[in-house]
């Protein structure tokens, strides 16, 4: 499918539900990233994207990584569940979401991480989560993402991240 298509089709679609955008099991693969990326910025009220169950790589990370780090994006919720992530989308998304106040979930399990060069990955995610080389760094640390789920396609039982459920009370 052309992503221009794609593009008009989500703008008129049922898969846009309020504030829900929801593309699971749809053969995304990264073409559509930057397609999604403009419908998400040009609909505000847009608060989740279910995109899980789809074929998006590290280059679509690069996408969402820049639309998460627009001070504009509302995104609440990003769903990218069994896809085909490695290392290094996991990173460029925990990097992307250090000056993000908004983003409370995002869940990458089941996901193509590299076992081998995993500490990178953990490392990226527990610098965003909380930074203590300084007060200043700790401060700076993203306080608002609630639930993250990073782990293995291939290894699903041998989480990469833990689930993190974080509860504001």
């Amino acid at each position: 499918m052309d992503p221009d298509l794609l593009r008009r089709r989500v703008e008129q679609s049922r898969s846009m539900c309020g504030t829900s955008l929801k593309l699971g099991i749809a053969d995304i693969t990264d073409e559509y990233a930057l397609p999604i990326s403009e419908v998400v910025k040009k609909r505000p009220i847009l608060e989740e994207v279910q995109l899980y169950g789809n074929r998006i790589t590290n280059i679509g990370c690069e996408v969402f990584a820049t639309l998460l780090r627009d001070t504009n994006c509302n995104l609440r919720k990003l769903n990218l569940h069994n896809n085909d992530i490695g290392n290094e989308g996991a990173i460029v998304l925990a990097e992307s979401l250090f000056g993000n106040t908004k983003l409370k979930t995002l869940w990458m399990s089941y996901n193509r991480f590299d076992n081998a060069d995993a500490q990178r990955v953990q490392d990226a995610f527990t610098r965003l989560l909380c930074n203590t080389e300084s007060i200043n760094s700790i401060y700076c640390s993203n306080h608002t993402i609630e639930d993250l789920t990073v782990s293995y396609k291939d290894l699903p039982h041998r989480p990469l991240i833990e689930t993190v459920a974080i509860s504001s009370a």
